[in-house]
Formats: structure tokens, C-alpha cells, sequence
């Protein structure tokens, strides 16, 4: 039978709480930090699909303006055709065709410029929701191996502290 002198409760028992105190400030700061680290990836998901929006707005605002850049060639051509015929040439002639081509030619390439430029800045937003989504995969892995090492960390140092205390009492 363990008969506990009041000397080694007097000791005991204080370890026990230190170590108990301890661990319990630990892992409240570990679930504070934990927090932190779901707020942030949190947070990288809401710019994930903000930059995902600006993707599709940027692509959306790329083939406006290609329109607008076709609907202003077709005018430029009225134009020309208008000059044309009021200078007494053929419309018809070769001249004339030729002008228009290459007016309707360079309106095409201008609309593709608009279309491949609008596409590259939609590219970067998608490059950049890739990258928030990541960050935010990578912050919620920091959360969970944040709580499990110091639960771990707090366990292993209850053992310790209680395996010392139980040897101090034999």
C-alpha cells in the first residue's frame, strides 16, 4: 500500500497542475494559431474566385471589343465604298476590292489582338486562383499538423512529467 506523506503532496500535487497549466496554454495557442491558419485559407479561397470572375470578365470584355473593332472595320468600309463612289470609281474595280479587303483584314487582325490580349490577362487571374487555391490547401494542412504536433508535443510531456513524479514517489 502507497501511503502519501503530506511533504509529497505538497509537491506532487503543484507538478501536476504546472504540467497540466502547461500543456493546457499550449494547445489553446496551437487552436488560436490553427484559427489563423483556417482564416487565411479561407481567405485565399475568396480570392480564388475573385480572381476566377476577373477570368471570365476579362474574357468576356476581350470578345466586346473584337465585336466593336469588327462593327468599326464594317464602318470603315462604308466609308471607303461612300469616297469610292463619290469619286466617280467603280466599286467593282480591282482597287477598290482591294481596299476593302485589306481594310476588312485589318479589322480581323485587330479583333484577334483584342481576343489574344484580353486572354492573356485572363490567363494571369487563373494562373493567380490556382495559386490562391493552393496556398489555402497549404494553409489547411499547416492547421491540422499544427494541432496534431502539439497535442502530441503536450501528451508526450504530461507522460514525462508524470513518469518523473511517479519515480520520485518510489
Amino acid at each position: 500500500m502507497c501511503v502519501v506523506t503530506s511533504t509529497v503532496a505538497a509537491t506532487v500535487i503543484p507538478a501536476i497542475i504546472s504540467a497540466v497549466s502547461s500543456a493546457a496554454i499550449g494547445i489553446k495557442q496551437a487552436m488560436n494559431t490553427s484559427a489563423i491558419q483556417k482564416f487565411q485559407a479561407e481567405q485565399n479561397v475568396r480570392q480564388a474566385k475573385i480572381a476566377e470572375r476577373n477570368a471570365v470578365y476579362e474574357r468576356q470584355e476581350g470578345i466586346e471589343d473584337a465585336r466593336e473593332q469588327k462593327l468599326k472595320s464594317i464602318q470603315n468600309i462604308g466609308r471607303q465604298k461612300t469616297l469610292i463612289a463619290s469619286g466617280n470609281i467603280m466599286t467593282s474595280s480591282a482597287t477598290a476590292i482591294n481596299v476593302f479587303e485589306d481594310e476588312k483584314l485589318s479589322g480581323e487582325i485587330d479583333a484577334l489582338k483584342l481576343i489574344d490580349a484580353s486572354e492573356k490577362r485572363a490567363r494571369a487571374y487563373t494562373d493567380s486562383a490556382q495559386n490562391q487555391y493552393a496556398n489555402a490547401a497549404i494553409k489547411k494542412q499547416q492547421s491540422i499538423n499544427t494541432l496534431t504536433t502539439e497535442l502530441s508535443v503536450q501528451g508526450a510531456n504530461l507522460t514525462n512529467s508524470m513518469f518523473g513524479l511517479s519515480q520520485g514517489l518510489s
